[in-house]
């Protein structure tokens, strides 16, 4: 009879991560067996994962001398229904922890270097909002996502602005960065009682290949062209090394305002982004009834066009902005 430890390494694993996958007692697949006990242990040590606040404050006060299989590739933190106060204080904790022990990868600025960082909870309005720049800026991922621990069509706010601020703060120190997703966000709002010392905007990350927001109020279109007008329009001072280029921001229900407002169209952006981009060319903001584009400035435009789109994917029984008359839900 063939057991478990005749089967080939390739699918061995494959089972191992199954059985992993969604299991928080995953410390008795580690008992079973040598055989399977060393390729679980690479796989719970390269991904790690924190269902649970306690969790995550035992892993970062774990005395020095404790060592993992091997180095982190990615970390997951998933608190479902809600956060504790001190969540980004432990999660720092965490970061210096692994990026002090002897299989880390860490960049050049010394910094701990990730596949993904995915991170499902929530923030608070009355938190030390620095924490979260703290935590962010000691690692250096490829992928980075943040999403509110509710069900989808939940429209609830899990990262609060001032948390928004200090996250696009750490994002912008990114110098690997290809992937990001954020859902469940409020941005600053204009007329907010704290507002930041500077007004926000979507900072410039030149790696970056994907974007998506989904379930954000406050975000202005003028906010988005400013930010898609930086890839579009290069100035000609990037290397060919530097100058990727973004394929793909997705906006998916995203209000300008708050979500018994009005969603936000591609159209609006693609106009914005038109006047600022004619406006820094020397010429008068952009009139389209009136005015005949350049081949540049076509060209400009069809690259926006491709570049951003604006969805709508949750409806609300009653009231807001209705999207039903929409094609496959694009908000053009």
């Amino acid at each position: 009879m063939i057991t478990l430890t005749d089967l080939p390494p390739e699918l061995l694993i494959d089972i191992i991560e199954y059985s992993i996958l969604g299991n928080n007692n995953t410390a008795a697949l580690l008992r079973i067996h040598s055989t399977i006990s060393a390729p679980a242990r690479h796989i719970i040590h390269s991904r790690l994962r924190f269902t649970s606040v306690t969790q995550l404050a035992r892993f970062a006060h774990v005395p020095g001398n404790i060592e993992l299989s091997c180095a982190p590739q990615s970390i997951i933190l998933d608190l479902a229904g809600g956060a504790s106060r001190q969540v980004f204080q432990l999660l720092r904790c965490c970061f210096l922890r692994c990026t002090a022990m002897r299989h880390a990868q860490r960049g050049a600025d010394g910094r701990l270097l990730l596949d993904s960082i995915r991170l499902r909870l929530h923030s608070h309005t009355f938190d030390k909002h620095k924490n979260v720049f703290d935590a962010l800026t000691l690692v250096d991922p490829c992928t980075f996502v943040w999403t509110g621990p509710d069900p989808p069509h939940h429209f609830s706010t899990a990262i609060v602005s001032g948390a928004t601020v200090q996250l696009f703060r750490a994002l912008e120190t990114y110098t690997r960065l290809e992937g990001l997703t954020l859902a469940n966000v409020a941005f600053p709002s204009p007329r907010g009682a704290s507002l930041p010392e500077a007004p926000f905007t979507l900072p410039y990350v030149p790696t970056l290949r994907r974007m998506r927001i989904g379930q954000a109020v406050f975000l202005g279109p003028q906010e988005v062209a400013r930010f898609a007008l930086r890839y579009v329009a290069q100035t000609g001072e990037e290397t060919v090394e530097q100058a990727i280029k973004l394929e793909k921001i997705r906006l998916v229900d995203v209000y300008k305002e708050s979500i018994w407002g009005w969603r936000l169209r591609r159209g609006e952006v693609v106009e914005a982004a038109m006047a600022m981009w004619k406006e820094a060319h020397g010429g008068l903001p952009h009139e389209p009834s009136s005015d005949v584009e350049s081949t540049e400035a076509r060209a400009v435009r069809n690259d926006l066009m491709s570049l951003v789109s604006c969805e709508a994917q949750t409806e609300r029984i009653v009231g807001g902005d209705r999207a039903e008359s929409t094609e496959c839900g694009f908000l053009f």
